[in-house]
């Protein structure tokens, strides 16, 4: 016995409609939680590039990028004064004097600054600046936070005080004795600069708003489709195969597309960044596979009984 197909071709497209907005709409809901994650959860931030400082080739690119305002702060003014005091210059000799001293004290000057190189390279490579690495990636991060939020130009930069208060301790302890009193000044080191602000700020304020909405869109227009679905079989079938495409591939083409700026501190970071959203639309396509499995099993014997 049959039952009669009350279903009309107005109830069959609507349901192609709703399914096909529901299934556009899940990539949309990704990237905006995404966004709000990056801007908001300094702690992710945190997680995420806390373990790029264990790579030799991010080492080596933060002490390259980080050598010249390190420099630029052990030869500064307050070093050579330090310096000349060490040398024991008095204060009361002539500034044509203490020119001259200077002078004199320039292969320590030197030797300084290639201690500040090696130092550097051994400190980024050592276990003690993970914790500052951890503290100025968390500080950078409220910086581009409240930019964002709050509005002003997005300029990132990462703070590498403590990591210049590392430097100079070593030094310090390796003969340069009362290094230690000198007071490090802010230096930043610029990772990148976004361009335009005011849409990147819009951008945010439009995720933000949606975020929680969007996944719940995307949820009741797909099961409202299956609902009004005529061969609720094949409506299962075709939301189980397409949710990984639209959920996974946009992921995998963001990575290649951050990928193809060129190996830097910035897209490895981003790169980083982007395994968050790897994870919930891989959550979100086995947690989708398993209930279109499980729907496509229960309607086909459901029709089965039926014939």
């Amino acid at each position: 016995m049959s039952i009669p197909d009350r279903t009309t071709p107005w109830s069959t497209r609507g349901s192609a409609v709703l399914i096909g907005l529901g299934l556009a709409m899940s990539p949309v809901a990704l990237s905006a939680h995404s966004v709000v994650e990056v801007v908001e959860n300094t702690e992710y931030v945190a997680d995420s590039l806390e373990p790029l400082i264990e790579r030799p080739d991010i080492q080596q690119q933060l002490v390259e990028q980080a050598l010249q305002p390190l420099t630029e702060a052990f030869t500064s003014e307050a070093v050579i004064s330090f310096l000349v005091e060490s040398a024991g210059v008095p204060d009361a000799l002539p500034e044509g004097l203490q020119d001259s001293a200077e002078g004199l004290i320039q292969p320590l000057i030197d030797q300084l600054t290639n201690q500040v190189e090696n130092t550097a390279a051994d400190i980024v490579a050592s276990e003690a600046f993970a914790t500052s690495w951890r503290t100025a990636v968390g500080n950078s991060h409220r910086s581009f936070q409240d930019a964002v939020i709050n509005g002003g130009e997005i300029d990132i930069a990462l703070p590498l005080q403590p990591f210049l208060e590392l430097v100079r301790d070593d030094i310090a302890d390796s003969g340069f004795a009362g290094l230690e009193r000198l007071p490090i000044p802010e230096v930043s080191l610029p990772l990148f600069t976004v361009e335009p602000p005011e849409t990147w700020q819009r951008g945010y304020s439009i995720a933000a708003a949606a975020d929680p909405w969007l996944a719940l869109l995307a949820v009741g227009f797909t099961g409202l489709g299956l609902w009004f679905a005529r061969r609720r079989d094949l409506a299962w079938i075709a939301v189980g195969v397409v949710t990984p495409l639209v959920t996974l591939l946009p992921v995998f083409v963001a990575r290649v597309f951050i990928h193809n700026h060129g190996p830097s501190l910035a897209t490895d970071a981003a790169v980083a960044l982007m395994g968050r959203p790897l994870e919930v639309a891989a959550l979100v396509s086995v947690v989708v596979v398993l209930v279109s499995a499980t729907g496509w099993f229960v309607e086909s014997r459901r029709r089965v009984t039926i014939a």
